[in-house]
């Protein structure tokens, strides 16, 4: 949307350009566009009076990273969707080390966006997700639906751990979804212990329904 009215440089991570390339090859207006740039924590980008940097943080796709842009003023810091999570993987896990030392540094503004940041109420960590994910996997006798937000690679990946220990099979649908895992898979930000685990709907009928999983797929999990 945004560049079809401008043409601007596109900065990302390795996923997220992988994954932007994507969804611009299918737009008319922007298909043959190709200024994409990969940047990591470790990046800095001088734009002529603001330094752009870059931290880890937690969030539902791996490598996730927030703002630093440096201006003569004092520092603006844009923390992108993010929660806290001690248990968190490493390529999930946000610097906090890196959030003290811009801190230290001083701020001038901060910019933050954590979805229902105003509940009082302390969210289950990952690693308690995944837990109750597979044991409730593990307790169901016959065919499971999940739905689950077709970019979020830490579910997804949650689904393929505990669909290999309860010896079940995954059928992938919805939006984008086959893109994005299959891109996630050869970038080596999503793993299947088995490269058997995932089968094609066409395929569905030759495996019973106790040895399945349909894992359904939307823009916001909608099934």
């Amino acid at each position: 949307y945004l560049l079809a009215e401008a043409k601007v440089p596109v900065f990302g991570s390795e996923l997220t350009i992988e994954l932007a390339k994507l969804f611009v090859k299918g737009n008319d207006a922007v298909k043959k566009f190709n200024d994409f740039h990969v940047i990591d924590e470790n990046t800095e980008i001088d734009f002529g009076g603001t330094v752009v940097s870059f931290f880890p943080t937690t969030y539902s796709v791996p490598e996730s990273l927030g703002i630093v842009l440096k201006t003569s003023e004092g520092s603006i810091v844009y923390t992108g969707d993010f929660k806290f999570d001690q248990t968190a993987s490493e390529s999930y896990a946000t610097d906090f080390a890196r959030l003290a030392e811009i801190g230290r540094d001083g701020v001038l503004a901060l910019l933050s966006d954590s979805a229902n940041a105003d509940s009082k109420i302390q969210v289950a960590s990952e690693s308690e997700v995944r837990d109750e994910i597979t044991q409730t996997i593990a307790d169901w006798e016959g065919r499971i639906i999940v739905a689950a937000v077709s970019s979020n690679l830490s579910r997804i990946q949650q689904i393929f751990d505990a669909a290999d220990k309860t010896g079940r099979r995954i059928v992938l649908t919805g939006f984008d979804i086959e893109n994005i895992v299959r891109t996630a898979i050869r970038l080596k930000k999503l793993s299947l212990a088995n490269e058997i685990l995932l089968i094609k709907p066409k395929d569905m009928s030759r495996v019973e329904d106790h040895e399945l999983i349909i894992l359904e797929t939307g823009r916001m999990g909608e099934p």
